[in-house]
């Protein structure tokens, strides 16, 4: 026999002999060893708790942070959209000027509408959507939306 069928055997049999012990039995090895199970318990749902509730909270931040980041590029897509509109210009032409222009890049596409035009809703989306990419820039401070 080797050492490590040994070894193995050892431990199967140390294991199934933890495996067999009655409840009561278990209790009383505890004391024995001045274990008190309830203390423990309450121990290590601390230890288990404290990192979780940390992990969560960080993760609610993050949450937070994205949502305002989204909230912010929603209102600054939002303030562009105003300034063409306050301008007069219509944002299907702008839209237009900017495909045309070559301003929009190479790998957003446009869909094939059957020549219908789209609504004002959106041609609004899609603006919203090309300021959020940095395609479109804030013609007063020179900056992409």
């Amino acid at each position: 026999m080797s050492r490590k069928s040994a070894h193995e055997n050892l431990s199967d049999f140390i294991i199934d002999d933890i495996l067999m012990l009655s409840d009561d039995e278990i209790e009383s090895e505890l004391q024995i060893m001045g274990i008190n199970v309830d203390e423990k318990v309450s121990e290590f749902r601390q230890l288990m708790d404290a990192p979780s509730l940390e992990y969560r909270k960080a993760r609610l931040r993050n949450a937070k942070a994205q949502s305002e980041k989204c909230t912010d590029i929603k209102s600054s897509a939002n303030v562009v959209i105003e300034n063409f509109k306050a301008a007069g210009k219509d944002i299907r032409a702008v839209l237009t000027e900017l495909v045309f222009s070559g301003q929009v890049p190479a790998q957003i596409t446009m869909a094939f509408r059957d020549g219908k035009e789209i609504s004002d809703e959106e041609a609004e989306s899609i603006l919203e959507d090309l300021i959020s990419l940095g395609v479109v820039k804030d013609d007063e401070s020179g900056r992409s939306k």
